[in-house]
């Protein structure tokens, strides 16, 4: 009888127990995943210099090529060498004058012959036009007289004009300087004849060079003739203004040329062909700014994380147009963003965030 005691007692045990474990229990209210626990920032506007740097290669401010103004004539002397600093009208070289001066004296001979013939017919002249009505001479031989007096003068006349072409020739054997400079380059040597035409010294134009930067159409826009320039070449530091800008830009590289007076020049290293980098000066500019830290960098492009009202984040890319000291220069917000101030390299579109307790007012971090 006590078996079945203990048998009927062990079953409502087990029973017991099966509705404690199957009957209805508490629920706990579901907790929220948040991605991470964020500070915010938001964008500030912010004064800033912009600083737009270019790179190109110096070159001659201009460069006049020397060349012979008359041929056949063999070089007899060289009187410079590049390098060389020259004068306006200085001669740089002169051209074997013998032929040229034996030409002139035989034309001042002609000519000296030609102004006697001239006299003579004038006086003859003369004398046929008091005859030519008396009848005292004949009327051919009076034609004749005036057509001679005619012809002796025309004769004249051309000697003059030869001698002073070959006058100018004999001139033009020296070959000189049409500005000051200095010589960049010598394509002549003794005994070479020259021809008309023939480039025979380089010269650059008042020893001026000047600094060709290539600009992309949006910095371009921000440069002005007489713009200050800091050029870096030749390990030292110059100064220069925009001369001029070309308005045309290289189908290829997009890129347009500007020119860049220097004020240093061969004396201080520089040489045509070197390259050099510069900066034009800044320019004040205002935009938004943001910590470094909420930057984000993926994928090659620049974006921060925007929080909606539903403390959910999405990505909004940026571009940075300028870097301060501990703050970026950025395009593509309005300012009234909600950003992400740190940890947004952890997050993804749709993340649901919590704000940090003590940032839930947006902090505004301090200017420079």
């Amino acid at each position: 009888m006590r078996k079945y005691v203990y048998l009927g007692a062990s079953a409502m045990a087990l029973c017991v127990g099966y509705a404690a474990l199957t009957g209805p229990q508490a629920v706990e209210p579901q907790r929220l995943a948040y991605a991470l626990t964020v500070q915010l920032a938001q964008p500030e506007r912010q004064g800033y210099a912009r600083t737009i740097t270019a790179t190109g290669a110096i070159a001659a401010w201009e460069t006049a090529v020397l060349s012979s103004e008359i041929d056949g004539l063999p070089v007899a002397r060289i009187l410079v060498e590049e390098g060389d600093l020259v004068e306006a009208g200085q001669v740089l070289a002169e051209l074997d004058q013998r032929f040229p001066l034996f030409e002139l004296q035989r034309l001042k001979a002609q000519e000296q012959e030609a102004a006697v013939t001239l006299r003579d017919a004038h006086r003859n002249a003369d004398r046929a036009r008091e005859l030519k009505g008396s009848g005292a001479i004949a009327e051919q031989q009076a034609s004749s007289m005036l057509m001679a007096e005619g012809a002796a003068a025309g004769r004249l006349d051309a000697l003059k004009a030869q001698r002073a072409s070959q006058q100018l020739r004999l001139e033009r054997s020296r070959i000189v300087a049409s500005d000051a400079g200095v010589i960049v380059s010598r394509s002549l040597s003794k005994g070479q004849v020259v021809s008309t035409g023939q480039e025979l010294f380089r010269l650059l134009r008042q020893g001026r060079l000047e600094w060709n930067a290539r600009l992309g159409s949006a910095d371009l826009a921000r440069v002005v003739p007489g713009q200050a320039v800091l050029v870096r070449a030749g390990g030292a530091v110059h100064t220069g203004k925009v001369r001029a800008i070309v308005p045309d830009l290289d189908s290829d590289t997009r890129e347009a040329i500007v020119h860049v007076s220097l004020t240093a020049g061969l004396k201080q290293g520089l040489f045509p062909g070197m390259f050099a980098r510069g900066e034009f000066a800044p320019e004040p500019l205002e935009g938004w700014t943001l910590p470094r830290s909420a930057v984000v960098m993926r994928d090659g492009h620049s974006l921060v994380f925007t929080v909606g009202t539903d403390d959910r984040v999405s990505s909004l890319p940026v571009q940075i147009l300028a870097y301060l000291k501990d703050r970026l220069v950025v395009s593509g917000v309005q300012g009234s963003e909600r950003v992400v101030l740190r940890g947004g390299e952890f997050l993804n579109d749709g993340d649901q965030v919590r704000i940090d307790a003590a940032e839930v007012l947006l902090t505004r971090s301090s200017h420079d």
